[in-house]
């Protein structure tokens, strides 16, 4: 076999295209799971992948996103090729390898739309000469036109070029601008809560930083403990999503020049009590940082590191058709708690029931008890930071699937439901709000009694909200539907986002 030709820039996602290919094939034959598969190759390179010492490394960011996208699409990808085949040959019986191109050529076709589908189809054109001197690439032709001509047009002279979901704000410039910086294995593309540094022991290295910035992760008057207390329980959820335990953290903090040597001192103060209450959750504490005057706002930043069990780690990569879908704790306390906390109590609200909630938004509650535990047993997982229905969608991306909540299976603290019986026009930050730090997972739900399990030991409570399907069709629908009473909420937003319009007030 000899390896497609191609020249330029195509080269490395070429590359990314027959690596796929080959692990998608392993992965049909060994029944090893996508993360496995993929991380042998971060490790080494396939034993069997002579092919590719012709090519440049491959992108690794289309690699992932081909091999755990196949991975949790394979059903629906089945079905659409097996439909074109039927037609076409009254059979849908095909070569192993070969249906593996198909299914990557599929997946990429439906979930790439920023890649003109001619281009797919000529690079899965080329791998089927790659692998075949008959009539395999005419099929792959056949096939991949098929099922590009029944994507929505961009234009009335293109019937193949798909439109690029429009994107902006924080995901968009970390896309375009860092993530080709990203180009060591354990970056994970930029993909997940953290990144993985594999350190030659039994154990990867998980590595995470948040950065919070007074007025946009803060109030101006929130107490100096809550602040040191949020700045540590946001890295620490991090980690929770990760399946990491907790090991130590850096500490950079940036102090207004303006302020006193008094005010200085004092909030400092307040700022490593409210440390002092989360580090205990760390195996050694802090190690070191820096501390400097700002012309400007207060700006805080820690960079947090755990480590897992090698290969071991949750990702956002692995979601998989007919999953549920799964949240810890309470969601919209911290939402709800911001909302009173700038805007003052409805009429009726109780003093009590508000108190508890602004707490909940200045005081984060890290799984690290839960994540950890949840290793082995789940497909993928975030931390709810952005809203609800934002991070339940950036594992949907990640993943190359869509998702169905139900608005009543989410569950709300007493405190929420006192709140909403006043003031039911909030009952949207429940859903996008963010700042909930709870963790949101899909397993089979064969897993249910395991995951309940690993819930009591951790003293926290699990709900099942919905359930994981295919693909969107057309690619740049929202992926998450959420459902009341079998109808579809219309949501303004689906949660935060840094330099987009969903800002935090």
């Amino acid at each position: 076999m000899k390896p497609p030709q191609r020249v330029g820039s195509q080269l490395s996602r070429s590359a990314a295209r027959l690596a796929a290919v080959q692990a998608i094939y392993e992965m049909e034959v060994t029944g090893a799971a996508a993360d496995t598969i993929l991380e042998n190759f971060l490790r080494q390179r396939w034993p069997w992948s002579g092919a590719m010492e012709a090519l440049p490394p491959p992108d690794l960011d289309l690699l992932t996103r081909l091999i755990q996208g196949v991975q949790a699409s394979t059903e629906d990808l089945d079905s659409a090729i097996d439909t074109i085949l039927e037609g076409r040959q009254g059979s849908t019986r095909i070569e192993l390898l070969l249906r593996s191109i198909l299914r990557a050529g599929a997946y990429e076709l439906r979930a790439l739309p920023e890649i003109p589908a001619k281009v797919v189809i000529n690079e899965y054109i080329n791998l089927g000469h790659a692998f075949y001197s008959s009539g395999e690439p005419a099929l792959v032709n056949a096939v991949l036109d098929r099922l590009a001509a029944a994507l929505p047009r961009q234009s009335p002279g293109d019937t193949l070029r798909r439109r690029r979901p429009p994107v902006s704000g924080e995901f968009d410039l970390i896309h375009r601008f860092f993530r080709p910086l990203a180009t060591a294995p354990g970056a994970l593309g930029l993909s997940d809560d953290a990144a993985l540094l594999a350190v030659g022991t039994a154990d990867d290295l998980v590595l995470t930083t948040d950065t919070i910035v007074e007025s946009v992760h803060f109030l101006p008057g929130d107490p100096a403990d809550s602040v040191g207390g949020k700045l540590l329980g946001v890295n620490l959820s991090d980690l929770a999503a990760m399946g990491a335990e907790p090991l130590a953290y850096l500490l950079s903090v940036a102090v207004p020049q303006a302020w006193s040597d008094e005010r200085r001192e004092a909030w400092l103060g307040g700022f490593a009590r409210g440390l002092a209450q989360m580090q205990p959750l760390f195996r050694q504490g802090l190690l070191g940082g820096d501390t400097v005057a700002a012309p400007a706002d207060l700006c805080l930043t820690a960079t947090a590191l755990g480590r897992v069990p090698s290969g071991s780690a949750l990702r956002r990569t692995g979601a998989r058709i007919g999953d549920a879908i799964f949240v810890s704790g309470t969601i919209g306390d911290a939402a709800l708690g911001l909302r009173l906390a700038t805007d003052g109590l409805p009429p009726g609200v109780a003093t009590a029931a508000a108190a508890t909630l602004i707490d909940r938004y200045r005081w984060p509650r890290p799984r690290v008890t839960l994540g950890p535990r949840l290793r082995g047993l789940v497909h993928a997982a975030a931390d709810v930071s952005d809203g609800l229905v934002a991070d339940l969608a950036h594992i949907c991306r990640a993943s190359g699937v869509t998702a169905e909540i139900d608005a009543t299976a989410i569950p709300l603290s007493d405190a929420a439901l006192h709140v909403l019986q006043f003031a039911p026009a909030l009952r949207s930050l429940i859903l996008t709000g963010g700042d909930d730090y709870e963790l949101i997972f899909t397993a089979p739900a064969a897993n249910r009694a395991a995951i309940d399990a690993a819930a009591v030991a951790a003293e926290v409570a699990i709900s099942c909200i919905g359930t994981i399907g295919p693909a969107s069709v057309p690619p740049e629908a929202e992926p998450v539907r959420v459902m009341v009473a079998g109808v579809t909420m219309a949501l303004e937003s689906t949660g935060f986002e840094h330099f987009s319009c969903n800002r935090k007030k």
